[in-house]
């Protein structure tokens, strides 16, 4: 039944690409479009829903691998593997969203610096490209993975290589269990002291910074938490908040802007000074502090673009998001290295030269 649905959906993105390309209308590739928010999508565009094509094709718990539909629902997708007492072998966000815009976007949860992303438990992609070409890349076992990494391209690059039909990732046996601890509120730069010292305890699956408070998630054998509790003297044990995890993962404080004001984010090593960005404002460490969150004045952020310090965090291997505008919470790259955007640009020529697939969603410097 899923293989006919995934025959399909092939069908689909290729019958799509070709009325989109007969009428010189861009592809709009959405699955739930729950990372869209309130953006206006351009009303002469071809519109291709992906959530139309959803089911799991193959999962071989022996084998640790699952292979689904791009359609599929995250929530669905783990609720099968934890009757086999697995999950995905990445920090998945389990929300409404489907696989494939988990893949396009690069959501991660907040222990993806210590659990992994969504690239790095991916196997395989089939997917359609900007000329309407079937094509499959990787496979259901790493050892049958071989030679250049494509399918990890489509990590992050928001449908513009093409509409993705399925994705095999990698599972893993779920956590036989879990603590969660919270301190009392204090400032960021202690929090930040907080989390590295966290990074240090190989059971710290996640270490956030929000709301004031450093907020720490254990995951492990029983007697292993067990052992680590009395570590956490002074530290208030809390009850399991998948609100405040999920609230982190889905990463919705582009609401917060404003006139006046932009959010950034900030994709960094995790002890870099919490005040390299000037006058900025703080408010959230995340993922083990690798992911910051700055609330930035737009007259500061023109002062600061005038003066490359974007440009020069860049090329220091530091990825800058800026957030404007509440209806659009994709955001766009403050900067890009000059040699990774030449990198990208000639990718996407490869893949879709004539820049039908997702044009709105281009980001700054491609």
């Amino acid at each position: 039944m899923t293989l006919s649905t995934k025959k399909k959906a092939i069908q689909a993105c290729i019958n799509a690409l070709e009325q989109a390309q007969n009428n010189n209308q861009p592809l709009c590739i959405v699955g739930s479009a729950s990372k869209l928010g309130k953006m206006q999508r351009s009303s002469s565009c071809h519109l291709l829903r992906m959530d139309e094509f959803a089911g799991v094709i193959n999962y071989e718990p022996s084998e640790l691998f699952v292979t689904a539909m791009a359609g599929t629902t995250m929530r669905h997708i783990s609720a099968i593997l934890a009757r086999q007492g697995q999950r995905l072998a990445f920090d998945a966000p389990q929300q409404q969203g489907t696989l494939g815009g988990v893949v396009a976007t690069a959501a991660s949860g907040p222990a993806s610096h210590r659990l992994g992303r969504v690239r790095d438990a991916m196997l395989g992609v089939e997917m359609v490209n900007g000329l309407g070409q079937a094509l499959k890349f990787g496979g259901e076992l790493m050892k049958n993975v071989a030679g250049f990494d494509i399918a990890r391209l489509n990590c992050g690059a928001y449908g513009k290589l093409g509409p993705i039909v399925a994705v095999t990732l990698r599972v893993c046996p779920a956590a036989e269990k879990t603590l969660n601890f919270v301190t009392a509120e204090c400032p960021a730069d202690k929090a930040l002291e907080h989390i590295l010292q966290q990074g240090k305890i190989n059971a710290v699956a996640a270490a956030s910074w929000v709301d004031g408070r450093v907020y720490v998630r254990l995951e492990g054998t029983a007697n292993l938490l067990d052992s680590l509790q009395h570590d956490y003297h002074g530290w208030s044990k809390i009850q399991a908040n998948q609100t405040l995890w999920q609230r982190l993962a889905k990463q919705e404080f582009s609401q917060m802007s404003d006139r006046h004001h932009m959010i950034v984010s900030m994709t960094c090593q995790p002890d870099t000074p919490i005040n390299c960005l000037p006058d900025a404002e703080l408010f959230c460490l995340d993922q083990g502090a690798a992911l910051r969150w700055y609330k930035l004045p737009i007259n500061q952020n023109l002062r600061m673009l005038s003066q490359d310090m974007f440009r020069r965090l860049a090329e220091q291997g530091v990825e800058l998001v800026r957030y404007h505008q509440s209806r659009m919470p994709l955001g766009n790259m403050a900067a890009i290295y000059e040699p990774t955007a030449k990198l990208q640009r000639r990718v996407l020529a490869a893949f879709d030269p004539q820049g039908i697939c997702n044009p709105d969603l281009t980001w700054n410097g491609l």
